[in-house]
């Protein structure tokens, strides 16, 4: 799994720029040293136009198990379901809010 660091100093292509490279060569490795011959990459990428870079980057059979979430489009997918389906937002936000750890006295009992 290789995630982006959004709060970094970099524009958001080069971090994702550098993070596409770390899963190239994450599976360069292990394609060379034939330790497995699927290898699944789980990523991070903050634009959209990033998944197009990546998967041009590698040919099909080496992206294809490959899991890429993409934090913009992601936002604006749910703004879109948001107008068909009111509160789904909220609804998302109050399940992710929820799932807190608990407080340390309910624990303790």
């Amino acid at each position: 799994m290789i995630l982006s660091d959004k709060h970094g100093r970099c524009c958001d292509e080069q971090v994702d720029t550098q993070t596409i490279l770390q899963a190239m060569v994450v599976k360069n490795y292990l394609k060379a040293n034939q330790t497995q011959k699927e290898t699944t990459v789980l990523m991070q990428l903050l634009n959209p136009s990033s998944i197009t870079h990546y998967e041009l980057s590698l040919n099909s059979e080496e992206t294809k198990y490959d899991q890429i979430v993409c934090i913009e489009s992601m936002k604006l997918s749910l703004l879109a379901k948001s107008c068909l389906c009111p509160g789904l937002v909220t609804l998302i936000f109050n399940l992710i809010k929820s799932s807190v750890d608990c407080p340390k006295e309910i624990e303790s009992k």
